[in-house]
């Protein structure tokens, strides 16, 4: 018999850490870096104790509190031992003690100030509930107006904000504008998430004495501040009001062993159908859930629950929710599926956060080119969280649950935003790829990140030049210049295509590469990826750098924005035409045929060596213009060799490795093995597998 569990929610979201409130009853004193003493009618407000997690009391002690203020008007009170007046363990209720801890810039430790005839009310921004005392215990209370809600501010000093008096320092002022700019709004957005680095680099000042050091060592510090890392990333609340109603059904048992994570296989699962319908629009998405219990309904409707408060494009990413006993993390996520060890089971507080992260790994699985997210990590130039830090998908994944908990919360939204910028438009670019419908709104935003540069016509010869000056390789330094009628060759460069944006410029005549190192273009052995991007309704293009996304300008710096170049091709870099590979223990010669693919036999094709930089070549069919690939991009020895479309991909590339006997090695560049004939084909080998060298004609 069928088991059927339904459950009609509204979704209000603030589940561990609500909204912060846009506005005050009325406008209050602005107690920014100021130091004051809060008092009632009975004393002052101060901690019971100088340990983290004491309660706040009303005694005769006049504790003097520093006041921090963050976006929308709320402050932290901050104590001795740096620690804040803070609601006791993210409780919403009533009656909760209020105590000291740790600062942290979490919510629960963001107060509001109501003016009150005598004094102000405070109000939690978390709980919205009020700072009341009772017979000196301190708690947070519904609103009742009374005096033992009315509390006196007395300024007493004010403190120096030392983040604040190191932006203004020479050293901080030596960084470019954009540079300063993004370590700026890094520190200084008013976020929760900026406030954990705000604390830890002014804790950073005090023990280094940063005023006292010498101008280089002050250098070496503010660019340190780029690296430092939220301690944590802080839960946050979705306040989107949203309708769902979950129905859970069972199916049944899947017998054999099913392969969940990494192999590890679950042994005859139970499969759940978990049914999530917005009960406002009918639209309603069905999730399997596969678990190793018996009636598991229960849990199977708090994962529905916890899917179901994010918006229905995210929602219908998600195709299945295993919970497994895999061994490698609590959870995962990826292909449409989320994975929960079987060792944590949360509620649906906890699992909304984990969610936030995980669906941004389902999200980001095939639907957006790496080097999008790659470039936006490069332009914001700070970190996420420090497990962000680990690599470009969990700093996705992180960034995901910041933006996706912060949803409808304007301010949030424009902390993360002013601190993130080019995460932002690369996040909202994904969203649009979920669902172009839905967040049609971020279309401008995907076609920005997406289309950087325009296609890169490859094997070609061009000039490259800013406002009549040609980019010239001046005696191995590069540098912009007249034109050079008697020294043509070092204003010309030979382009290879290394997809469709991106190419490398070699220097015809010197054979030198351009090169981005240390935010400047220079020359070296090794090309970096450069793009050109035409200006729209002018007849000029941005230069660009492939890694960051930033443009290039006349000093040839990389820098935000600039524009003023043109790339004109010139001539085609010639083939080098051969007629034959032939192998060379047999002389038989290499052929394709449409429809049997690649064989030797006695006449063979031709083929074309086309240049892609100095050592390497795309081996190419005359008549198809396929080449010669590793199938997969495989760096496995045996891996398939096959013709196919140009891709730019290194596991097209071949250096001819000459062994002096009048053959060649042909050695892939992605994986550093050869070209191979075997009995059954042709795949890449170490040459354990057959023949390798071979003789071009």
């Amino acid at each position: 018999m069928k088991k059927i569990l339904s459950v009609l929610m509204v979704v209000v979201m603030a589940f561990s850490i609500c909204t912060i409130a846009p506005v005050m009853a009325e406008e209050a004193t602005d107690f920014t870096n100021k130091i004051c003493t809060i008092e009632n009618e009975n004393g002052y407000l101060s901690p019971s104790g100088t340990e983290r997690g004491k309660a706040l009391c009303v005694n005769d002690t006049a504790t003097e509190w520093r006041f921090k203020a963050f976006l929308g008007g709320s402050y932290a009170f901050v104590g001795a031992g740096d620690l804040a007046a803070d609601v006791n363990s993210a409780s919403m209720d009533e009656g909760v003690t209020i105590i000291q801890w740790t600062s942290t810039g979490a919510n629960n430790q963001r107060w509001l100030l109501e003016e009150a005839e005598g004094g102000y009310y405070i109000k939690s921004a978390y709980s919205n509930l009020y700072v009341t005392e009772t017979d000196g215990a301190i708690t947070q209370e519904a609103k009742n107006e009374e005096l033992n809600q009315v509390w006196k501010l007395t300024v007493v000093g004010e403190f120096e904000p030392m983040v604040e008096k190191m932006l203004e320092s020479d050293a901080a002022k030596s960084l470019s504008d954009y540079r300063y700019k993004r370590l700026y709004d890094f520190l200084m957005s008013g976020g929760e998430f900026n406030l954990l680095t705000y604390d830890q680099v002014e804790k950073m000042i005090i023990e280094r004495d940063y005023f006292n050091l010498s101008y280089e060592e002050q250098v070496a510090f503010v660019e340190e501040c780029f690296t430092v890392e939220p301690t944590s990333l802080m839960y946050g609340s979705m306040a989107t009001k949203l309708k769902r109603e979950i129905k859970v059904e069972y199916v049944g048992i899947e017998e054999g062993a099913w392969q969940s994570w990494h192999g590890i296989p679950e042994e005859a699962p139970r499969l759940y159908n978990v049914t999530i319908t917005d009960t406002e629009t009918g639209e309603s998405h069905v999730m399997q859930y596969i678990s190793p219990y018996d009636n598991d309904e229960e849990y199977a409707a708090t994962v529905g629950e916890a899917v179901a408060c994010f918006e229905m494009p995210i929602v219908k990413c998600l195709w299945r929710f295993v919970y497994t006993s895999m061994n490698t993390s609590s959870w995962n996520g990826g292909d449409g599926t989320i994975w929960n060890n079987t060792g944590y089971r949360g509620d649906v507080n906890n699992m909304v956060q984990m969610f936030a992260h995980e669906l941004g790994h389902v999200m980001d699985n095939g639907r957006q080119d790496n080097n999008v997210w790659y470039r936006a990590i490069a332009q914001d130039m700070v970190p996420v969280t420090g497990y962000g830090n680990t690599n470009r998908w969990e700093d996705l994944a992180e960034y995901s649950r910041l933006y996706l908990l912060a949803r409808g919360d304007d301010m949030r939204v424009k902390a993360i935003e002013n601190t993130y910028p080019a995460r932002a438009k690369a996040y909202k670019a994904l969203l649009y790829r979920v669902d172009s419908e839905f967040y049609s709104d971020y279309k401008d935003e995907c076609e920005a990140v997406e289309n950087v540069a325009d296609a890169i016509t490859s094997s070609q010869i061009a000039t490259v030049k800013f406002a009549g000056k040609y980019l010239t390789d001046e005696n191995g330094t590069l540098v912009l210049a007249e034109e050079k009628a008697a020294a043509k060759d070092w204003q010309l460069w030979e382009v290879y295509s290394q997809d469709d944006m991106w190419g490398t410029f070699r220097n015809k005549a010197t054979g030198r590469y351009i090169c981005v190192e240390n935010g400047k273009l220079t020359l070296g052995e090794a090309g970096s990826k450069i793009g050109f991007k035409r200006v729209e309704g002018y007849n000029f293009t941005n230069m660009i750098d492939a890694a960051t996304g930033f443009c290039i300008n006349e000093k040839l710096e990389v820098c935000e924005d600039a524009s003023g170049w043109n790339l004109y091709y010139e001539d085609r870099i010639p083939y080098e035409g051969i007629k034959t590979l032939s192998l060379h223990s047999t002389g038989e010669k290499l052929a394709f045929v449409e429809g049997e693919g690649l064989m030797l036999n006695e006449e063979g094709n031709t083929w074309k060596l086309v240049p892609v930089d100095k050592d390497y070549y795309l081996i190419m069919d005359k008549e198809t213009g396929k080449v010669f690939d590793i199938s997969g991009g495989s760096v496995e020895n045996g891996a398939s060799a096959i013709l196919y479309s140009v891709t730019g991909g290194t596991n097209q590339h071949f250096k001819l490795v000459n062994n002096g006997n009048g053959s060649y090695k042909l050695q892939l560049r992605h994986s550093g093995l050869y070209l191979t004939k075997t009995a059954d084909g042709f795949c890449q080998s170490d040459g354990s597998l057959g023949y390798v060298n071979w003789v071009i004609e």
